[in-house]
């Protein structure tokens, strides 16, 4: 009788075995989702900057990540530390993918702020992130040097870079270069110190062609300029002073994007030259800079 109990227990093991094998191989497999796919890649935001533009206003910018699963952004703002999750902060905005700028006017004066984008896909399950970029709500002043000055004469073929820059008599211009990659300005000013030189309106214009001082022109390709207002026109009183010129809509328009060749210096009065030091000046108080108030 025994035996037999064994032997109907092990029947009915290897029966259950047997079933359970089967299901194993005859029911269908459920597709796994290749993460891998591009289709379900949730992407991140690229190019992601905050830009202050006054003491309460920071303007973000990025570009949407395309195709995958990403629906939506939404941006977290956190004082003086990066958000560590989408929770660590403020959320700013939730919006949809086709939405890459946003206003910030919430933010006071002399303050870092973080900002963060997190992407996320039409479950509201995942996220990827964060993308950020810092602000500061308090200008940095900067003092630059030009990286090249000098003057050239449309009658001749040759250019000249010495201790001085000629304005003037119809034929003489002066240029200068500033390096202003990075900043966004808030004030930028031209200091010039005259050397000599009869009164004159000298006017400021932007150079829309690149030129290297040690290469001579003729005056057929002289660097061509284009007026950019009223206000970058000053007067020129005479002797020995020093000039503090309103040039901000020039480095504006540079980091908006215009190629930065540098600025162009002409009297729009004919009359006797109008000298002032360069770069190259024996008295380095006397030399051209640029001042520049700015947000990092």
């Amino acid at each position: 009788m025994r035996r037999n109990k064994i032997a109907t227990f092990i029947v009915i093991v290897v029966l259950i075995s047997t079933v359970v094998a089967c299901g194993i191989f005859l029911s269908p497999q459920r597709e796994r989702e290749n993460p891998l796919d591009p289709l379900n890649v949730l992407a991140i935001v690229t190019d992601f900057w905050a830009t202050p533009l006054d003491d309460n206003t920071v303007r973000l910018t990025w570009n949407v990540p395309e195709g995958g699963t990403a629906i939506g952004v939404i941006i977290i703002r956190k004082e003086d530390s990066e958000p560590t999750n989408r929770f660590d902060g403020i959320e700013l905005i939730d919006v949809d993918l086709d939405s890459g700028e946003f206003t910030d006017t919430d933010v006071t004066a002399s303050n870092e702020y973080w900002y963060s984008a997190w992407v996320y896909d039409d479950t509201e399950e995942r996220y990827t992130g964060p993308v950020s970029d810092r602000a500061f709500t308090q200008t940095i002043s900067a003092s630059l040097s030009p990286i090249q000055d000098g003057w050239f004469d449309y009658l001749a073929t040759v250019d000249f870079s010495n201790q001085q820059l000629d304005v003037g008599r119809d034929w003489r211009v002066s240029l200068l270069e500033f390096d202003v990659a990075g900043y966004y300005p808030v004030s930028a000013n031209l200091y010039l110190r005259s050397n000599w030189g009869s009164t004159a309106n000298i006017g400021l214009y932007l150079v829309v062609q690149s030129w290297d001082i040690s290469t001579p022109w003729a005056t057929v390709n002289a660097p061509s300029f284009v007026d950019t207002g009223t206000g970058n026109f000053f007067s020129f009183t005479g002797g020995s002073n020093g000039y503090l010129i309103d040039i901000k809509d020039i480095v504006l328009a540079w980091a908006s994007g215009t190629p930065n060749n540098g600025i162009r210096m002409e009297s729009d009065t004919f009359g006797w030259l109008t000298y002032f030091h360069s770069n190259e000046s024996l008295t380095d108080v006397y030399r051209p800079y640029l001042q520049i108030d700015y947000y990092e």
